[in-house]
């Protein structure tokens, strides 16, 4: 087909300053280039249809906030991946403690919204993390269908996934995951 041009899927990851984004390319391949990191925020734009018997009314609704219920076994899957790879280094396994579940479910929905650490840096900065105390935390965030393997190939992250941390959970909103690890 003439003219025609592929998008490789976007696969975003960020971490400590680094932001993966595929290229348009002229054929479908995969292909990842590091760049910079920026903050990628969604637009949406509201599109009125009026009714053809009565005039359109726009009514202000508040619409509550995402009910975060994390679940041990939802998050297992990802957390199985991460240990089993700990687990060949003889490293400590990761407990998806219920705090640090919760936290992880937050933060994915936030980064649909925000694809950056800016929510988690500024609870850390400032006294707003779930949990009672820390000596270590961690974050990974990644937009891809397939974030541990992708946090695996990136020195920085494969270093928050193989700290010393005994908590550990993957929240995710769609293709927006959230790794949070937690020390005590």
């Amino acid at each position: 087909m003439r003219g025609f041009i592929a998008l490789v899927p976007v696969v975003f990851l960020l971490s400590v300053g680094l932001l993966i984004q595929s290229k348009a390319i002229s054929k479908p391949q995969s292909k990842i280039v590091l760049q910079a990191a920026t903050s990628v925020r969604p637009s949406i734009t509201p599109t009125m249809i009026p009714s053809p018997t009565s005039l359109p009314t726009l009514t202000p609704t508040l619409s509550p906030s995402p009910s975060v219920e994390p679940s041990v076994e939802i998050h297992s899957g990802l957390i199985d991946q991460i240990n089993s790879i700990r687990e060949a280094r003889s490293l400590p396994l990761l407990e998806p403690k219920s705090e640090v579940c919760a936290f992880a479910d937050l933060r994915a929905q936030e980064i649909a919204q925000n694809f950056s650490h800016d929510g988690f840096e500024s609870r850390r900065d400032h006294g707003g993390l779930p949990y009672p105390s820390f000596t270590q935390v961690v974050e990974n965030i990644a937009m891809t269908g397939n974030p541990v393997g992708v946090w695996m190939t990136s020195q920085t992250h494969e270093a928050n996934l193989m700290s010393a941390l005994p908590y550990g959970c993957v929240g995710q909103n769609g293709l927006f995951s959230v790794f949070e690890g937690w020390m005590p």
